[in-house]
């Protein structure tokens, strides 16, 4: 005697939003579209961390200010400073300032490695996000690439028509480690 299965054929995307919809009960007791609406805007907020790191690693100059409101605001701190040692104030000077480091870093690869991703405030149209940061530089002359910064980034986002766009991220540097080399 065979046994015919009493489930069906489960597609990937069916499977894949039932196992969000879990996830979702798992965490937070709930399912509701409000709640999948704001892991679906976490999910699309951490792919912008990457692509902000893929895009600068590639010097895809273009990709890399898509991530920008046009007021946008980058600020990077020197560690134990009060006042940004970087301050840019729209996506044309953020596209200026990355166009001339990509030019003076030609040959030189880095890799910007970003994790501990947090989420401090979530609303339908703004975040408020902070991450760790760690970049790598590596010439075409050294065996193996060197920490050049490190610290934390603390980042505003507003949802936009073309998704999650950087307002305003900033770079608080820590002290590079004395290194024996």
């Amino acid at each position: 005697m065979k046994i015919k299965p009493r489930y069906k054929q489960i597609s990937p995307s069916r499977l894949l939003s039932l196992s969000l919809m879990l996830f979702m009960l798992a965490i937070t007791g709930s399912t509701s579209a409000q709640t999948i609406e704001g892991l679906a805007d976490r999910f699309a907020i951490a792919e912008q961390v990457a692509r902000y790191s893929y895009t600068a690693d590639a010097k895809d100059l273009n990709g890399f200010v898509a991530l920008f409101t046009e007021e946008a605001v980058w600020r990077s701190f020197a560690p134990g400073q009060t006042e940004p040692n970087i301050n840019l104030e729209s996506r044309d000077a953020i596209r200026d300032f990355s166009a001339d480091l990509y030019q003076r870093n030609a040959g030189i690869r880095t890799g910007h490695h970003q994790s501990g991703l947090l989420f401090l405030e979530l609303t339908a149209d703004t975040a408020r996000t902070q991450n760790m940061i760690l970049v790598t530089q590596q010439g075409a002359n050294e065996s193996s690439p060197q920490v050049s910064a490190f610290g934390i980034y603390h980042d505003s986002w507003r949802k936009t028509g073309e998704g999650w766009l950087i307002e305003s991220r900033t770079l608080h540097r820590d002290v590079l480690p004395i290194s024996d080399r």
